[in-house]
């Protein structure tokens, strides 16, 4: 019995052993089964983790690319040598002006000019590329319209020759203006509105220094007075109607009357020989009054010394009256607008007036002195906010009393009752050479 159980014993503790050791086989085959898996499950998420970089990847050369192309349209636009969009251009009043612009196919270009002056006539260079537009109120107007034509379109070739049409304008003042247009490539690189900046009293003033003919389009041959003695002042209603002068090219607006008293010579000179002396006239006083007036507006710190108050923005000054002839006097006045906005003279302005006064001073009449002729580097009486425009008047030599003065008056549509009066030193200046 003893020896059956000791067999039983053994047998059992041999197969307990040997099941120990399979399940302790069987544990580890399936530690080392599950590992394996998860190490293919991470092999197989880094294997998916760089498919999703190489997807992402033609997202960052578009990307790219975009940034390419907007930088050859950067060059494209520097490139371009005309003005595009919304342009100012400040025009040099003693030389001629050429502007480019551009002009794309389906768009318009407007140029604008300051409203003190117009348009005298306009060449366009050809019409079938580049065209203006025809307004009814052309003669008024103080802008043009740009069209293009079929034909005006860029060139597609390399190296071929740029196409451009140029249109000659000339302001009323003078001025020459060239437009030279571009054909645009699209409508971003058209110029819409160009506006045009020039001080108008700076362009007559270069004009008449270089002899050339301002406030074109209004020749009006002055009328000529039959040569006679000096008037007296108060005689002004027996004159003929011949002797009126020339208006200069002012509307009929009302402005501030600024008066000063104009610098006179004696009268004390004999005239034994003065029938023998002939009257300047025509283009012979025309060239002298040009001469004078370009000498002042060139030095007006030392011809213009003495200025009147400002009375609502309106202030004056003379020159000495330089005699022209024994017959006729040229005296040049300076209008200063002192306000911030444009003002306009009335016709007949400047007005030359004698004044009588009383052994007090007190101003017991004054009569109207006819003028003869008239010069001006305004254009149509208007005077910029801040301008100086200046008036070249020829008129015929009064003879003057004790009691009697010469001055000189302006006025703007805003203070016609409120006169200034202010007085300069009664000195000649030298007589034009015969």
């Amino acid at each position: 019995m003893m020896k059956t159980n000791s067999i039983f014993k053994r047998n059992f503790c041999g197969r307990r052993a040997v099941a120990k050791t399979f399940c302790l086989s069987l544990s580890a085959f399936c530690v080392l089964f599950f590992a394996g898996n998860i190490s293919a499950q991470q092999n197989n998420s880094k294997r998916r983790t760089k498919t999703k970089v190489s997807q992402v990847q033609p997202k960052v050369v578009i990307s790219t690319s975009d940034k390419t192309a907007n930088a050859v349209t950067l060059v494209n636009r520097v490139e371009a040598d005309y003005l595009s969009g919304e342009a100012s251009v400040s025009v040099n009043p003693k030389q001629p002006t050429v502007i480019r612009l551009g002009l794309a196919q389906n768009a318009t270009s407007v140029v604008e000019f300051p409203s003190i002056d117009q348009i005298y006539y306009i060449h366009e260079g050809n019409p079938k590329l580049v065209t203006i537009f025809q307004s009814p109120t052309k003669e008024t107007d103080r802008s043009v319209t740009l069209y293009p034509g079929e034909g005006f379109l860029p060139t597609s070739v390399a190296g071929q020759k740029e196409l451009s049409v140029t249109i000659t304008m000339q302001m009323k003042s003078g001025l020459v203006i060239v437009l030279e247009i571009v054909p645009a490539p699209d409508i971003r690189q058209n110029a819409h509105r160009c506006v045009l900046n020039y001080n108008l009293a700076e362009v007559v003033a270069a004009r008449r220094a270089a002899g050339l003919k301002v406030n074109l389009g209004d020749e009006v041959a002055p009328k000529q007075v039959k040569p006679t003695r000096a008037v007296s002042s108060l005689m002004t209603a027996n004159l003929s109607k011949e002797s009126d002068s020339i208006v200069s090219d002012n509307t009929g607006n009302v402005s501030p009357v600024s008066v000063v008293e104009i610098a006179v010579g004696g009268s004390g000179k004999t005239e034994s020989d003065s029938s023998k002396r002939k009257m300047k006239t025509g283009t012979q006083l025309s060239r002298v009054v040009n001469k004078k007036l370009a000498e002042a507006i060139k030095s007006p710190k030392e011809k213009f010394t003495v200025w009147s108050p400002a009375t609502k923005g309106l202030s004056l000054s003379t020159a000495k009256v330089v005699e022209i002839d024994d017959f006729q006097r040229l005296l040049i006045v300076a209008v200063k607008n002192e306000t911030t906005d444009a003002l306009r003279l009335l016709d007949e302005m400047p007005e030359l007036q004698i004044q009588t006064v009383d052994k007090s001073g007190n101003s017991l009449q004054l009569e109207r002195l006819t003028r003869k002729y008239t010069e001006t580097t305004a254009l149509a009486g208007a005077i910029p906010a801040g301008a100086i425009v200046y008036y070249a008047v020829v008129y015929e030599n009064p003879v003057l009393g004790a009691n009697q003065k010469l001055l000189v008056s302006a006025a703007h549509d805003r203070a016609a009752d409120a006169p200034v009066v202010a007085s300069t030193a009664n000195q000649l200046d030298n007589k034009e050479n015969r």
